[in-house]
């Protein structure tokens, strides 16, 4: 197996060894967050802190460095945490635009996001842009090609599958947007494979959505919150587990179901 992919693959095994920066103070996060009170007072966070973790392995020289939600308080059992209501997901109603035949919703939230992104500062989600990652190197549809033959076959379908899809959507889109960049809209694409939640509007039609601010957790198999869509306040709730130290890492649970379409990252 390749540096790269055990890296990519065998990160959470090293949280322990990570150094903690908090960026509570950085302007992005900030305006974000004034940006949801604003919108809704009922959006609510306590004892919680944006934070950028870096670190090195123990059998190598180099460095990983992500991002991911840690604890700044004491914060008991059962403790809500965060409470995004349903007013401040970016959803399908969100998405204005003419979408050519055959584009996928996932689709559609990419060129929607690649759209706002051209528009920079103009944007009406520039807030929630700026909190986005700088890029997705570490997925690993990244990875090398000597790498990815390393794999199991049924995750390097997976990704095969993933990358054809960028490529056709890109291409339905290209024609109707001359500006469109193809590695700008694959960045897209990957923010909202990575970074999307399942939403159930008042309809009951089960589609996705994007969280700001949420969205910036973690994800585990051995997660340490609750995370749930509270129909009565129709707002997504995390709860925490158990009673966290300062500066741990807080990790939603990774579904079983759309793990291994976002191959555990």
């Amino acid at each position: 197996m390749g540096r790269t992919q055990r890296r990519r693959l065998s990160r959470k095994s090293y949280v322990d060894k990570l150094t903690v920066t908090k960026l509570d103070s950085e302007l992005g996060m900030i305006r974000i967050l004034q940006e949801l009170h604003q919108k809704n007072p009922k959006f609510h966070k306590f004892n919680i802190s944006p934070a950028q973790f870096s670190g090195k392995f123990q059998d190598e020289q180099a460095e990983v460095q992500f991002r991911g939600i840690v604890s700044i308080g004491e914060i008991l059992p059962g403790t809500v945490l965060l409470q995004l209501p349903e007013e401040l997901l970016i959803t399908s109603a969100d998405l204005s635009q003419e979408f050519p035949d055959g584009a996928t919703l996932h689709d559609r939230f990419a060129f929607f996001l690649t759209r706002e992104i051209l528009n920079g500062k103009q944007s009406r989600i520039y807030n929630y842009i700026r909190t986005l990652p700088p890029d997705f190197c570490e997925h690993p549809i990244y990875l090398r090609a000597e790498e990815l033959n390393q794999i199991p076959g049924v995750y390097r379908k997976i990704l095969q599958k993933q990358s054809d899809s960028v490529s056709n959507a890109f291409k339905r889109f290209k024609e109707s947007c001359d500006e469109l960049n193809f590695e700008n809209f694959k960045y897209c694409w990957y923010a909202v494979n990575t970074r999307s939640v399942f939403y159930e509007p008042t309809d009951g039609k089960r589609e996705m959505a994007l969280a700001p601010f949420l969205d910036l957790f973690n994800h585990s198999s051995t997660p340490n919150t609750d995370t749930y869509f509270d129909q009565t306040t129709r707002s997504y709730v995390i709860r925490s587990r158990t009673l966290p130290p300062t500066l741990h890492r807080l990790q939603l649970h990774q579904n079983s179901d759309i793990q291994v379409d976002l191959y555990l990252f």
